[in-house]
C-alpha cells in the first residue's frame, strides 16, 4: 500500500488497471493521464502497459493482478495504527470489463480476512487461519479497525457482487459509495447504492458539477416516476440506513471546471439537517471569491452560475459566482471561512 494525499483516505491500493468513461465527471479523468505516464515508464507494474491506454486514452480493457490485493490484507493485518485504504483509485472495481476472478479474490479475501480480525471478549476467532496466536491477533486488532473503500460509478454492480458473495451483509470495515456529480447521476445511482447491505455508504461528490439534491423523486427503474426519495434518511422496505457520509469537492488538474459555492452549501446543509458527517475535500483549481469584489483584471477570473454555465464577461447571470482559477493548493478547502472533516463513526467493537 501506498500513503496518500487524499484527505479522505490514508492510503491506497490498485491490483486494477484501466477504465472507460461514463459520465461528465470522467471527462478530465487524472487516473487515464497518470496511466498513460506509467505506461512509458520501464519500471511501472506491468499491468499499466497491458493495453489498457492507447494514444494517451482508455482503451476498455482491465489488466489485474492479485499480488497487491494480497499484500494489502497482509499490511492491514500487520499495521500498528488503523488505516483507511481508497481500493483501485487508479480504475473501477466494478467496471464491467475486470476479470471475474478480481472480484471472487476479493470476496474471499475479505471474508478470510474477516473471520481472522472478528474480536470476541477472550480474543480473535480464527486467528490460526492465519497461523497467529490469539493474544498477537487481539493486539494487533485492539481500537478501531482499519477500512476499505469501495468507490465506484457502477453500482448496479456492486449491488450484484455483495448479494452473491455477502447475502447477509458485508463486514463493518467495508464501506462503499458512488461517485455523484451532477442531479442526473444522483437519480441514476444512489437509489441503487443505498441498496447495498454495508454499515457505511457514502458518496464521493466530486467533482460537483451541478446542485444535488438528495430528497428525490426517484424512478422505478422502468422509466416511470417512482417513489419519494430520501438518501440521507432510512431506505424503504427495508429500512436500511441511507447514505452516512459525503464527501465535497471541485475540480482541479489544468481544465478543471468551477464549482457554484451554492451547491456545497446545499450539500453541507442537508447533511447538518440529517446529521450525516461532510466533508469538504478542495475547491480544486478554481476557488470563489466570497470576501470580496471580483478582480476583473485577472485574466483568470471567471464566473459560474446556478446552472453551471461559465463566462468571464460583465454583467453576469444572476447568482453567478466570481471565482479566479488559482490552483489547488492555493485554493484551499475552506467553505465559508470553514474546514469540514466529517467522518462516519467507526465500530471499535
Amino acid at each position: 500500500m501506498g500513503k496518500t494525499p487524499i484527505e479522505w483516505a490514508t492510503h491506497t491500493e490498485n491490483w486494477l488497471a484501466g477504465c472507460t468513461k461514463v459520465s461528465p465527471a470522467c471527462t478530465h479523468c487524472y487516473a487515464e493521464t497518470m496511466t498513460a505516464r506509467l505506461e512509458t515508464m520501464p519500471h511501472a507494474p506491468d499491468r499499466y502497459r497491458d493495453g489498457v491506454i492507447k494514444d494517451r486514452r482508455w482503451t476498455g480493457r482491465i489488466s489485474y493482478s492479485v499480488v497487491p490485493m494480497l499484500v494489502m490484507f497482509q499490511e492491514l493485518a500487520t499495521a500498528t495504527k488503523p488505516r483507511c485504504v481508497f481500493c483501485n483509485s487508479m480504475s473501477d472495481t466494478f467496471h464491467a470489463n475486470v476479470p471475474a476472478e478480481s472480484l471472487t479474490d476479493l470476496a474471499d479475501q475479505i471474508e478470510t480476512w474477516d473471520r481472522c480480525w472478528w474480536r470476541t471478549d477472550s480474543g480473535c476467532e480464527r486467528a490460526d487461519a492465519v497461523g497467529e496466536e490469539i493474544s498477537t491477533m487481539e493486539r494487533r486488532t485492539r481500537g478501531r479497525k482499519s477500512v476499505i473503500m469501495l468507490l465506484t460509478k457502477r453500482p448496479d454492480r456492486m449491488l450484484a457482487w455483495q448479494r452473491e458473495y455477502f447475502p447477509d451483509g458485508l463486514p463493518s470495515w467495508v464501506w462503499v459509495g458512488c461517485t455523484v456529480e451532477d442531479q442526473r447521476r444522483a437519480n441514476e445511482r444512489v437509489p441503487v447504492l443505498v441498496k447495498v447491505d454495508a454499515t457505511v455508504r457514502f458518496l464521493s461528490c466530486e467533482p460537483l458539477l451541478g446542485p444535488v439534491n438528495l430528497d428525490f423523486i426517484a424512478s422505478d427503474g422502468l422509466g416511470k416516476p417512482g417513489y419519494h426519495f430520501s438518501a440521507l434518511q432510512v431506505f424503504p422496505p427495508n429500512n436500511n440506513n441511507g447514505i452516512s457520509w459525503l464527501i465535497a469537492g471541485g475540480e482541479s488538474g489544468p481544465k478543471a471546471r468551477p464549482t457554484h459555492p451554492d451547491w456545497l452549501r446545499s450539500l453541507r446543509d442537508q447533511c447538518a439537517e440529517a446529521g450525516v458527517p461532510f466533508m469538504f475535500k478542495q475547491w480544486g483549481a478554481w476557488v470563489s471569491d466570497l470576501d470580496k469584489p471580483c478582480r476583473t483584471d485577472l485574466r483568470i477570473a471567471s464566473w459560474v452560475a446556478p446552472d453551471g454555465s461559465t463566462g468571464n464577461t460583465q454583467p453576469q447571470p444572476p447568482g453567478a459566482a466570481w471565482g479566479a482559477n488559482l490552483g489547488k493548493h492555493k485554493s484551499g478547502r475552506t467553505l465559508d471561512g470553514i474546514t469540514h472533516d466529517g467522518f462516519p463513526e467507526v465500530d471499535d467493537g
